[in-house]
């Protein structure tokens, strides 16, 4: 279970790390 949570947790909070959160903040600057 410890082992699913923790990719599991990455995909619930993909927007940190993916390249389109990014380009948003650098949009909302």
């Amino acid at each position: 279970m410890a082992l699913v949570a923790v990719p599991r947790h990455r995909a619930v909070h993909p927007s940190r790390d993916h390249p389109e959160y990014r380009s948003s903040t650098r949009s909302g600057r």
